[in-house]
């Protein structure tokens, strides 16, 4: 598979509104927590993906700030299945040369799954085959408030887009080439909101539980037919 696509034009950074988990459960009957592990799994594949077509950068939203507006037992399933995924696959990172950051304000997050998410970033911090962002309680108009107060308490007299970037959650991640959302909704539901100013939009009609390596090889060789101007003629 990996000879059809183009390597000279692969992305380098691609992001995915991983959406549908429920929805996903729903119709074959389950209940919505089987989407969110089916969907774990979904995440993998991805990572899995990118190694094997050397995309260096990955975004991956798990949980959004509004994500805590959901009833109270989805909320602890969701942490609890962090906890999980974050031991289960602590040595698919390791082992793979991943490295992982969480990016949005982990400090709202329990106090063990904070630790348990500083001991990966700690343990892959020099990892450089793959950078993969995970999205926890990530909005990005906190963000946006983030970056302006760090700039306050920096007591700059003149701020520059070069100082606003500098101070997101994503600062030493390029900005995405590719956001891709699946489900079949058309929206960015508060992600990359900066970020994206340039990026190109994809939408799946796939639930993410349903993404496949094949998923993934299709959604480079839409990103190579896309014309990327930047302004420009």
């Amino acid at each position: 598979m990996e000879d059809i696509l183009e390597h000279s034009s692969l992305p380098t950074h691609l992001a995915f509104i991983m959406d549908g988990n429920g929805r996903w459960a729903q119709k074959r009957g389950l209940p919505r927590i089987a989407g969110h592990q089916r969907g774990v799994r979904a995440a993998k594949i991805v990572l899995q993906s990118a190694m094997k077509y050397r995309i260096k950068y990955i975004t991956l939203y798990a949980f959004s700030t509004e994500n805590f507006n959901r009833p109270q037992s989805e909320v602890t399933f969701l942490m609890n299945l962090f906890r999980r995924s974050i031991k289960k696959y602590f040595k698919f990172f390791t082992k793979n040369d991943v490295k992982f950051r969480a990016i949005g304000d982990t400090s709202k997050l329990p106090d063990d799954l904070q630790q348990a998410i500083l001991k990966l970033q700690q343990k892959t911090a020099d990892a450089s085959s793959l950078v993969v962002n995970v999205a926890l309680n990530y909005g990005a108009r906190d963000e946006i408030v983030h970056a302006v107060q760090q700039l306050l308490d920096s007591k700059k007299d003149h701020v520059s887009w070069q100082d606003i970037r500098d101070n997101l959650y994503t600062a030493s991640t390029p900005d995405p080439d590719m956001i891709v959302r699946t489900s079949g909704e058309y929206r960015l539901s508060n992600f990359l909101l900066l970020q994206a100013a340039y990026s190109e939009l994809y939408f799946l009609k796939t639930y993410w539980p349903d993404v496949t390596e094949q998923t993934f090889i299709d959604i480079i060789q839409e990103f190579q037919k896309r014309d990327r101007r930047m302004g420009r003629i």
